[in-house]
């Protein structure tokens, strides 16, 4: 069913990856959100013989996002971006800045009232570009939008997952603890 609307969007620093297991920090909310887009990159090759195509081959490569929110905070800047916050509460960055690895997760509306939940397991964002301009008669906002990549995990191989608050299969407990740990498989008993 299709979306109508995007307001949450929490992010968790990746500890580590590897192939013992990937750990997470406990999320944090990201910022009012205002926009959240994943454009997933194929790349496709044909094998040409006799004036034809005999066959045809796709790997998956990594997905791009991208993320308007209303704000960027000094605590996001240095979780996200890798920059510094110096004694007197600046935020600093130089070129020694490197961005983390971190978990992200979202919700958005659908068009009957319930949700699709969301999460990317592991993403990498790219300082946002800043524009600034002086005021007008009729007000205009300047909001930042990171770009990055989401790739798979090391210690499994999966990108993301999601679930819709209607979906019958779904338990109520995995929607209800979607922000505040990142939703694993439920291991078979």
């Amino acid at each position: 069913m299709a979306t109508i609307g995007l307001d949450s969007i929490y992010y968790a620093l990746i500890t580590s990856d590897d192939e013992a297991g990937t750990v997470y920090e406990t999320p944090k909310k990201f910022a009012p959100a205002m926009n959240l887009t994943r454009t997933p990159a194929y790349n496709r090759a044909n094998l040409r013989a006799d004036d034809g195509i005999l066959a045809t081959a796709a790997a998956k490569g990594p997905t791009a996002l991208s993320v308007a929110i209303s704000g960027l905070t000094k605590e996001a800047k240095t979780d996200i971006l890798g920059r510094t916050t110096n004694a007197d509460g600046a935020s600093v960055g130089t070129k020694k800045d490197r961005p983390n690895d971190v978990a992200l997760m979202a919700r958005s509306e659908k068009a009957n009232g319930a949700y699709k939940y969301i999460v990317i397991y592991k993403a990498q964002f790219n300082p946002p570009e800043e524009a600034m301009g002086t005021k007008q008669e009729t007000p205009t906002f300047s909001t930042p939008t990171l770009t990055g990549e989401a790739i798979p995990r090391l210690s499994d191989g999966i990108e993301d997952a999601d679930v819709d608050s209607d979906d019958a299969e779904v338990a109520e407990t995995i929607i209800d603890s979607w922000f505040t740990s990142i939703y694993e498989e439920t291991p078979p008993i």
